[in-house]
């Protein structure tokens, strides 16, 4: 069966080195008993090692069944293991938190079997007792049925009887003469008496064989069994959940905070952006921007001072040529203008024009039971609304303000009045929170040039126009100020003013430009992009400790069962079947937050716009991503999958080699 020739075992450490086998020459028959026998620390239970396959001579060459181990790969070897040597050890190294049964089911999940060996054995009343709560007589006859359970060729008994006692040991030497009818068993002991009785002995002194008997094995090389791995290692499985249960759930908790903070991330950039386009969107305001006139003032200190004023005509209409495209000249009443309702009270709001082809242009307003060929109507906002909670469609707006009219031979104040009716409270982006009233320009155009404008034309002893009045208008009047507006002919233009406004600031033209819509649009961008960023770096670092501590968690589930990992490395168990014992649960509890993220996002997003978007001035801050995201279905499901196979995989490589580094023989003797 085993053939040794000049087998050598030195073990080597930085400081010294020990020769334990020394020029082994030995050739087993294929069954019987071999009785190794010597000294403590004489190298016998070394060369036990050796012939289960869990040892590496230093060198020399060892045959099994006629073939030459060192030529073997791995997984022959583990084939070996698995199917034709069966191990029992002095200190049992059975695994005390699962029952007898299980143990033996840990090979092949054949419970007839089992039955039968704990049976033969004596021991059939202990096959639903925890290991840890037998003696060593009994424990060693569990032992001994876990290694019968493959139907071995070879049994190895290193030290069977050692942690014995008398009985014990005369119990168990008398079964395994017994078995040594049938198979081939190895027995190292250093009670020499004990197994007197064997046909065949080997003695160990020092590392070299001292006397030995046996004979050459004339029997041709038998046919070896290749049977793949039939065992049942659930119990073992449910043993290490049950084990990493808490740290289990600290994992699943911090999987699914990382998960779903990543989801809102991509939920508040996917709203960011819904944001930035309802700012442009939902309001009037978004047509509009104030030009006014900037000049350099010199000055002997060392600050670069600019004074502002209104564009004159000349400045207006060269800006309408390069702008004609765009925009128009639109200012019939103040930006900013006092209001009261039924001549109550004051409030300040915004005065917004609007033409006709705005109403078009913003098709998303409610604008109910409105009709244009109605003379002066206006809308109010929501915010309007809020500061008078009984506002309704139909009611009266009145606006009256006082008017400087300055000439040559003095100076005149008129009041000027403006009746409105509310036509619509329509909704707007509640960023944009102000109090506005949207007033028809073309109608305050006309009053304005049917009713004001005459009397300003005899002062001025010329005709003037709506465009002369708000440029000339004097500096104490309502109408004067030092800006001007320009009405784009829709968004899009709006847009396109934009892009000019940034040639104009890169060419130092002489103007400023602002546009309260554009300029918050901006603002918020800017904001958006950098809390963007910012929930960026926190998923790259939540990744990135992810992925550490899923490596961590198998890691740990690997030194903490250690020895157990190397009672499955020595009945056979390939290393994948092992790792998937380990890795399989960290896997498990990932891919179990990707399942309860879910519904917990859609918490966060309902919680978050209810009761956090509002107190920020929003109607939402985030739009779901879970089901599409930059146009890819379910890309958070599925980056999360493919996040996990990464992790799996690097798990997998990263216990494969802790594995293959493992000391089997020397886990398995420590205790």
């Amino acid at each position: 069966m085993f053939v040794l020739k000049n087998i050598n075992k030195i073990f080597t450490s930085s400081s010294s080195k020990q020769i334990a086998l020394s020029s082994i020459d030995l050739s087993f028959p294929s069954k019987g008993l071999v009785f190794i026998k010597g000294e403590s620390g004489s190298g016998k239970s070394t060369l036990l090692n050796i012939l289960g396959l869990l040892l590496k001579p230093t060198s020399g060459t060892m045959l099994f069944n006629g073939k030459d181990v060192s030529r073997m790969s791995n997984k022959e070897k583990e084939n070996i293991r698995l199917n034709q040597i069966g191990c029992v050890f002095q200190h049992f190294n059975l695994i005390d938190e699962l029952s007898v049964l299980d143990n033996l089911l840990l090979f092949e999940n054949n419970k007839e079997k089992a039955g039968r060996l704990l049976l033969s054995l004596g021991i059939k009343e202990l096959e639903n007792k925890e290991v840890s709560k037998l003696s060593g007589g009994e424990k060693q006859r569990v032992g001994i049925a876990r290694a019968l359970m493959k139907d071995p060729l070879v049994l190895l008994c290193d030290e069977p009887t050692g942690a014995l006692d008398e009985e014990n040991s005369k119990n168990v030497r008398d079964i395994l003469l017994e078995l040594s009818k049938s198979i081939l068993i190895i027995v190292t002991s250093h009670e020499k008496t004990l197994f007197n009785g064997a046909r065949y002995f080997v003695e160990i002194e020092k590392g070299n064989i001292k006397d030995s008997n046996l004979i050459e094995d004339k029997v041709k090389p038998i046919r070896l069994n290749k049977r793949g791995y039939k065992g049942n290692l659930r119990p073992f499985r449910r043993l290490i959940r049950k084990k990493n249960r808490a740290k289990s759930i600290i994992c699943l908790i911090c999987f699914i905070f990382m998960e779903v903070v990543f989801s809102c991330g991509l939920g508040f950039q996917k709203g960011a952006s819904k944001i930035e386009s309802l700012i442009m969107d939902t309001s009037f305001d978004s047509l509009f921007l104030s030009v006014s006139k900037k000049e350099k003032v010199s000055s002997s200190s060392s600050l670069n001072l600019v004074k502002q004023s209104k564009p004159s005509k000349n400045d207006i209409s060269f800006l309408l040529d390069k702008a004609d495209a765009y925009a128009s000249l639109s200012f019939a009443l103040p930006y900013s203008e006092s209001f009261y309702l039924e001549e109550e009270k004051q409030v300040p709001a915004n005065f917004v024009p609007y033409l006709p082809s705005d109403l078009l242009t913003f098709s998303s307003f409610n604008l109910e039971n409105f009709s244009l060929t109605k003379n002066m109507l206006v809308f109010v906002n929501d915010s309007f609304s809020f500061f008078y909670k009984d506002i309704n469609p139909g009611d009266e707006l009145v606006v009256k303000r006082k008017m400087m009219f300055e000439y040559e031979q003095g100076n005149d104040e008129i009041d000027i009045e403006f009746r409105f009716k509310i036509a619509s409270i329509i909704k707007e982006f509640s960023f944009l929170n102000s109090p506005r009233v949207y007033f028809p320009y073309d109608e305050v155009a006309s009053l304005l040039d049917s009713f004001f404008l005459p009397n300003y034309s005899n002062i001025q002893g010329r005709d003037v126009s709506v465009l002369d009045f708000i440029i000339n208008s004097s500096p104490s009047s309502s109408y004067s100020g030092q800006e001007s507006i320009l009405h784009c002919k829709s968004k899009e233009d709006a847009l396109k003013m934009f892009d000019l406004i940034r040639q104009f600031e890169k060419e130092d033209a002489p103007y400023s430009f602002s546009s309260r819509v554009y300029t918050t649009k901006n603002s918020y961008s800017n904001l958006s992009s950098l809390i963007c960023l910012c929930l960026r770096l926190f998923a790259i670092f939540e990744f990135a400790l992810c992925f550490i501590l899923l490596l961590l968690d198998c890691f740990y589930c690997y030194l903490r069962n250690k020895k157990h990992n190397a009672i499955l490395l020595c009945l056979g168990i390939n290393k994948p079947r092992i790792i998937s014992l380990f890795s399989i649960n960290s896997i498990l509890v990932f891919l179990s937050s990707i399942v309860l993220f879910a519904p917990l996002s859609l918490f966060a997003f309902g919680i978050i716009n209810k009761f956090l978007a509002p107190r920020l001035g929003f109607d939402f801050l985030i739009i779901n991503p879970l089901l599409n995201f930059n146009r890819i279905p379910f890309f958070i499901p599925i980056l999360f999958l493919v996040f996990a196979i990464s992790i799996y995989s690097l798990s997998f490589l990263l216990l494969y080699f802790l594995l293959s580094k493992i000391d089997i023989a020397k886990e398995l003797k420590d205790e």
